[in-house]
């Protein structure tokens, strides 16, 4: 496998297609949520404290905006998976055809909704299910009581580590897998899952060296975004210094402006670049045309 190409030909589908980035922007994000600082200091910080003791005050209020947060999450939830199942098929096509379109790949999103929406539970429950072999013995024998008992259960949960790392990892990539499969071969959950899972085993190396990049592009990406963020926040860091609404205005709009950009960007290329890995994958099992010899007629024939 050429894994140069796929790098290079899913940032060059990032940049070119921008029309994907409708759809990368909610893909990139995740759907994840993190709270600056640390929340133990936050708890004991004054204007923390008194918001909220004044939404304790006002439960109607308090309601009002966690039913809020709950819409917007179930929003982005649905855009999420819906933008999956696009950027899929959107990769599939330019990569097959040479071109897409935004409504081939928003219907595609839509039809595989609730097929994405399963393989992603039927991972998640089998992650917690890893998890749970790891951390019961650990917990029974930490509860159990005794301090020869506590050392084993420390020596447990150590050797465990490696093993559920591993675990992870494997059902990351079926994962991936498993989406491209449903998408792209119009498979059910289990059925997307089963092929996904035999593909992993009959492609050790490439499936695993895949998900090796794309952790290690992940990291790369993290600490170029942190420098980035800290070269650029500090003119405005000095603006604030002045007046702090003079540095935290335009700073902030400026950062909103560019994690929407490399949340697009980010989207399109990791999606583009598990879907073109999975094509070849794909296209090295595929089975080797069978050459078919010329039937020479009878009057021909000496």
């Amino acid at each position: 496998m050429d894994y140069t190409k796929i790098i290079k030909d899913s940032w060059n589908m990032s940049i070119r297609h921008r029309y994907l980035w409708v759809f990368g922007v909610f893909a990139g994000m995740g759907g994840g949520m993190s709270y600056p600082g640390d929340m133990k200091d936050a708890g004991n910080n004054e204007y923390f404290s008194a918001g909220w003791s004044w939404l304790w005050e006002h439960p109607a209020i308090a309601v009002m905006i966690a039913l809020g947060l709950g819409l917007l999450l179930l929003i982005h939830f649905i855009l999420a998976f819906v933008s999956y199942g696009a950027l899929i098929k959107g990769a599939s096509q330019v990569e097959r055809e040479g071109k897409s379109s935004f409504d081939s790949a928003l219907n595609a999103g839509l039809k595989y909704f609730w097929p994405n929406v399963g393989i992603a539970l039927m991972i998640g429950l089998m992650m917690l299910g890893v998890i749970a072999l790891a951390l019961l013995p650990f917990i029974v024998m930490l509860v159990a009581g005794g301090d020869g008992l506590k050392i084993v259960a420390v020596i447990w949960l150590i050797l465990c580590i490696l093993p559920l790392m591993l675990a992870v990892f494997v059902l990351v990539l079926v994962a991936a897998l498993a989406a491209r499969i449903c998408v792209l071969e119009d498979k059910g959950v289990m059925d997307s899952l089963k092929l996904a899972w035999q593909m992993c085993k009959t492609n050790v190396s490439e499936s695993a060296t895949l998900g090796a990049i794309a952790i290690a592009l992940g990291i790369g990406v993290s600490i170029a975004v942190t420098v980035g963020v800290i070269a650029l926040a500090i003119p405005f860091i000095i603006l604030g210094l002045i007046n702090i609404w003079l540095g935290l205005v335009p700073g902030g709009l400026v950062g909103i402006v560019l994690i929407l950009l490399l949340a697009c960007v980010y989207g399109v290329f990791t999606s583009a670049y598990w879907t073109l890995g999975y094509l070849q994958i794909k296209a090295k099992n595929a089975p080797a045309p069978q050459v078919v010899a010329p039937v020479i007629p009878a009057a021909e024939v000496v």
